[in-house]
């Protein structure tokens, strides 16, 4: 049966005009209404219409536009035509003739006979071109047919702005007759409130006015004290300086009250493009204008609308929107949580007192200007004041780790509630989630805690392996290769693999604290900081930010886990670690990434894995009556996947007195798996965003090789590439299916992706298998990189630049030899080089005698060794093993020695400064290893960068000289 569907266009009415005859224009007839035609009728109102090209309202036959007032939609289509490629057109000439200033809104009848596979591509190329948002929620059925036959075949679409104000899309409870259900939008196009606050310039700041009040300040107050009397006094001379120093923003003189929407469309008609192209000339704006490009970019969050209380009343200001948000966002725990058996605790992980490198290496790390929380100061202000104010943060951390006490400033947060995407109805408080601006210097240490715990499960095995997200190596990427690799591997051995996948409700916010502490001390965290994790979930307060109002602070009785901590995530995992906690083999298995549980039995059938899911859901039942905390029934997917329709089985689990009908597809991990593995749906919705990047990266692939070459725009984009020598976007693509293949081989041997073994076959080919064979043979040798290299409080060598930049060495190339500077020790010079040439990579270096302090002495050694072919080596790796071999070398018996390696490798010494998840790991653990060594006689180490450009460094080109030798082709 042919569906005559309609075509729907919301725009400004103050921003276009409708005409069928070329003769009339806006200005003649600004409000003047057009006389309708026997099947058509057009009603404009506007009191500022500014002239524009006109549009041939012909070409959208039996249409009715009707007006609407400014700021609400301005101009309805509504067609009794079905959407075809006229309409298409007439969308296309739309956007272009009115430069994308348009809050559009189009709903389109995919049902239609004329919505052919030809037709879907300009209507999708239209959607990624303008940047158009699907406004139904996923899932949502559109059609009812036959037997109850469903289907999501009417689409909402609506451009960013628009789609940012929408508050609720969705089925209308209305039924009126028609197998295709009515879908009703509402936006809230109310202007927000913008409450002038006041602003601190800090970008403007004096810092060495500030630093120099905040040192003499300082200098005259005690160190010791509780946490809270050390935190009070530090944050009072810092604030003190702060509010006195930094310079304020100005209200903006051009705030006019008579300043309309009309000149601000104006002005920006002629003043936007050329600001834009100026403002992109720049490469260094690019990703700041991607920020300016992305929807909800609001710094105090999305605009709310009255929200609906659960007793069916509406909030009726801010101050009931902040109380209902708060009841809804931090739950009281149920009433009865049932008592957990204690089990023998692990042997508890030693954890060393705080260094001030570790402390230091964060607060270099954070984010300068990432929003603040209560106290207003950004992290900036953190990495200015350290030289002055180091000490004492790392004095106050200490102690607060020592007594397991929290200051109050570290405990209370700025909440701003964030639309979470997808919803139907953003007017309840559950289609919103919060986020929590804490205090930056207590993330500070929440952020050193959080590396350590981390080094300890994976050093020591705390937490079970196949728990992803929250930790290094264990991605959403990986937790999905794994399952669609078992799902295959099921269908191999002609089996049924039948997944049940549960999400907790407000996961960190729901966290049971007495739990918490307890499953964190069974696993071997030490007892002191589980008594500071305590004081971090206790006693917590919360402000909330309802558009521009900022309620009073107020207690948490169950404050759980504060989303935005960086320690929440991985105690999180802690806490259902117990869940999660089962071998992965023949017949199951399960994954979790943070709190989404997943869980799969393998038979023959569906029908024989009924047992198997309803264990599952048993033992998952168990752990929520012992944790306090709750599975949304309606977020609980059952898929079963077989590509025989024989082998499925329809028949509902129930959980909870909830029946949980098995589907066909469901969300797992942000990725929509359908029971066949086709991803048809995925792809769908992923179509416009897909085709709108792959539009946008080839045009900005041949803008670069232009630019590069020089060449005409007319010059095809293959030829452009190959002159500029720049890959096209799909080999870019195959390389990064490669890369992933490669960084599996990589992984520990406790990932548990490194147990799969990809074996050829001709039966359900899965794209890991095709990933192995097109790389079988080519990867036999990997190194093995862990997710660290040393613990987060080892000490790191020392590494001096003489320059900060390469600019600066190459103005400057008198220095010669003289990199060892004055000293009472006496002195070691190892210079150290690598060559890569004639398919070969080795290394070489030379040693001299530097004891009269100046740069004269003997060359006592020197060495030369191949390491291995090109395709094997480089030169980063080579230069990491020319530091260790001369470190391996040195003595026991060397004594009170400084000990100088002077190198041309930036990178090989960035690596050994910052050890990290890299290439190279082994050999840089080696080098600590005996610079310990030798640092046990009362030597000491030093590393030093000298440029390139330096030909006076006479004994770096003897090191070099050495390292081609290991190269020479003729031996």
């Amino acid at each position: 049966m042919r569906h005559e569907g309609s075509a729907r266009i919301l725009l400004s009415t103050s921003d276009i005009f409708c005409s069928r005859s070329s003769s009339q224009s806006p200005s003649d007839h600004p409000s003047e209404s057009i006389k309708p035609s026997d099947d058509s009728a057009i009603d404009l109102q506007s009191h500022a219409t500014p002239k524009r090209p006109r549009l041939d309202q012909s070409i959208i036959p039996k249409a009715k536009v009707k007006a609407v007032q400014e700021r609400s939609v301005g101009l309805v289509i509504d067609s009794d035509v079905p959407f075809t490629i006229f309409e298409h057109k007439f969308l296309k000439e739309l956007f272009y003739q009115f430069d994308h200033e348009l809050p559009v809104a189009l709903q389109i009848p995919w049902s239609s006979s004329s919505i052919t596979r030809e037709l879907t591509g300009p209507i999708i190329e239209l959607m990624g071109e303008h940047g158009l948002h699907s406004l139904l929620p996923r899932g949502t059925k559109t059609w009812e047919g036959p037997g109850g036959r469903t289907s999501t075949i009417d689409l909402v679409l609506a451009s960013t702005e628009l789609a940012g104000e929408m508050t609720s899309c969705g089925i209308h409870p209305t039924e009126h007759g028609s197998d295709h259900r009515a879908i009703r939008t509402e936006f809230d196009t109310t202007p927000p409130e913008r409450t002038p606050s006041e602003r601190m310039l800090f970008k403007n700041a004096p810092w060495l006015e500030i630093k120099e009040r905040v040192r003499t300040k300082l200098e005259a107050l005690p160190c010791g004290g509780t946490v809270q009397a050390q935190t009070d006094r530090l944050m009072s001379v810092v604030l003190d300086a702060i509010n006195d120093l930094v310079p304020r923003a100005k209200p903006s003189p051009y705030a006019k009250r008579w300043w309309t929407t009309d000149l601000t469309r104006l002005r920006r008609m002629r003043q936007k493009k050329a600001h834009w192209d100026s403002f992109l000339e720049d490469g260094a704006n690019i990703w700041q204008s991607a920020k300016y490009l992305s929807p909800g970019g609001e710094a105090m969050g999305d605009k709310i609308p009255p929200l609906k209380r659960r007793d069916g009343t509406t909030t009726t200001d801010k101050v009931e929107q902040a109380e209902e948000l708060l009841s809804v966002f931090f739950p009281p725990l149920p009433a009865v949580i049932e008592d957990e058996e204690r089990r023998p605790a692990q042997r508890e992980i030693a954890m060393p007192e705080l260094t001030p490198e570790e402390v230091e290496e964060k607060v270099m790390a954070a984010k300068a200007w990432k929003a603040p929380g209560e106290d207003g100061l950004p992290a900036i202000v953190r990495k200015q004041l350290w030289p002055v104010v180091g000490g004492r943060v790392l004095h106050l951390f200490r102690t607060s780790l020592r007594d397991g006490e929290l200051p109050a400033q570290w405990r209370s947060a700025k909440i701003i509630p964030l639309k979470k995407p997808g919803k139907d109805n953003y007017k309840v408080a559950k289609a919103w989630r919060p986020i929590s601006l804490l205090s930056t210097l207590g993330k500070i240490l929440e952020a050193v805690i959080a590396d350590r715990i981390s080094y300890a499960v994976e050093t020591f095995g705390l937490l079970p392996t196949n728990h992803f997200g929250g930790r290094k190596q264990r991605s959403a990427e990986q937790a999905l290769l794994l399952l669609q690799e078992h799902i295959y591997k099921a269908w191999r051995n002609r089996k049924v693999l039948s997944l049940i996948s549960f999400d907790v409700k407000g996961a960190y916010n729901g966290v049971f604290k007495d739990r918490l502490l307890q499953r964190l001390e069974a696993r071997g965290i030490p007892k002191g900081l589980v008594k500071w994790i305590d004081a971090f979930c206790s006693n917590r307060s919360a402000t909330i930010v309802v558009n521009g109002y900022t309620s009073e602070r107020r207690e948490l009785p169950q404050a759980g886990l504060p989303q935005g901590s960086p320690l929440s995530p991985v105690l999180f995992l802690f806490f259902n670690a117990d869940l999660v906690q089962r071998k992965i083999d023949a017949k199951g298995g399960s994954i979790a990434f943070i709190d989404d549980y997943s869980a799969w039995v393998t038979g023959p059938t569906a029908e024989a894995n009924r047992v198997g899911i309803q264990a599952v859901i048993d033992r998952a039942l168990e752990w929520e009556r012992r944790s306090g905390a709750t599975f949304e029934e309606d977020k609980t997917v059952i898929i079963h996947f077989t590509r025989h329709p024989e082998r499925t089985d329809e028949n509902p689990y129930m959980i909870k007195g909830q029946r949980i009908i098995p589907k066909k597809s469901g969300k797992i991990l942000g990725l929509v798996m359908d029971s066949e593995l086709r991803y048809e749906e995925h792809m769908a919705k992923a179509a416009a965003r897909g085709l709108r990047a792959a539009r946008w990266l080839n045009e900005a692939q041949k803008m670069g090789a232009q630019a590069i070459t020089g060449a005409f725009k007319t010059v095809s984009m293959a030829v452009a590439e190959v002159e500029a020598g720049i890959l096209p976007i799909d080999e870019r693509h195959a390389q990064a299916g490669t890369r992933l293949y490669v960084n599996m081989q990589t992984l520990p041997k406790t990932h548990p992706l490194t147990t799969l073994r990809v074996r050829e076959t001709r039966r359900y080919l899965s794209p890991l298998t095709k990933l192995a064979l097109a790389h079988d043979g080519a990867i036999e040798r990997m190194e093995t990189i862990e997710p660290f290299a040393l613990p987060p409080w080892h000490r790191h060598m020392v590494v001096e630049y003489r320059y900060s930049s390469d600019k600066e060495a190459a103005a400057d190339t008198g220095t010669g030899d003289d990199v060892t500077g004055t000293s009472s020790m006496r002195q070691v010079l190892i210079a150290t080089s690598a060559s890569a040439r004639n398919g070969l990579v080795g290394m070489g270096g030379v040693v001299r005698n530097t004891a009269d302090g100046g740069v004269n002495g003997d060359v006592i050694a020197k060495y030369s060794v191949t390491l291995g072919p090109r395709d094997e080596q480089n030169a980063y790796m080579a230069e990491l093993e020319a530091i260790a071999m001369v470190l391996r070398c040195m003595p026991d018996g060397l004594r009170h020695r400084e000990v100088i390696i002077a190198t041309r490798n930036r990178s090989a010494l960035q690596a050994i400064m910052k050890p990290r998840q890299q290439s190279g790991q082994g050999t840089i653990r080696e080098i600590y290893k005996h610079a310990e060594r030798v640092g046990k006689g009362g030597n000491t180490i030093t590393m030093r960068w000298v440029s390139p450009t330096n030909d006076s460094f006479t004994l770096g080109a003897k090191a070099k000289t050495e390292a081609r030798k290991a190269t020479d082709s003729t031996g």
